[in-house]
């Protein structure tokens, strides 16, 4: 009697956009967000990333460029921070010679609430109301 190896073999393969059939070893399976996440490292770093479509409009892209990518280091630029300057200082309305100062406003806040009061007066001339 013969001792014979039981041997199965599931082959799964999943097609190409060229219609040739890759190993599913070969493919790595990916979701929209992390495709375009991908696609963005590929193109910052000169890489090409050729993204098919699987069974039930799954997404994946072969192992080799996947592996290549997430191997990449991460291009982070570094952003500069702008200040604001502010220019002129904004006069007191006819109506309120001295602006009213809130508790807790800085002085940006103070200077919009000051042009507010006076676009209100000499553009829309609309009366100031304490009521």
């Amino acid at each position: 009697m013969t001792k014979e190896k039981l041997h199965n073999d599931d082959f799964h393969l999943v097609r190409n956009n060229n219609g040739e059939w890759i190993s599913e070893e070969n493919a790595v399976f990916l979701s929209h967000i992390e495709v375009g996440i991908l696609q963005v490292r590929a193109a910052q770093n000169g890489k090409t990333l050729s993204v098919q479509h699987g069974p039930d409009n799954s997404l994946w892209c072969y192992r080799h460029e996947y592996d290549e990518i997430i191997n990449l280091p991460v291009k982070t630029e570094q952003t500069n921070l702008r200040t604001l300057k502010i220019k002129n200082r904004m006069e007191p309305t006819k109506e309120n010679p001295e602006p009213l100062v809130y508790n807790g406003d800085k002085p940006f806040k103070r200077n919009a609430r000051t042009h507010q009061s006076n676009f209100r007066a000499n553009v829309l001339n609309v009366p100031f109301d304490l009521k």
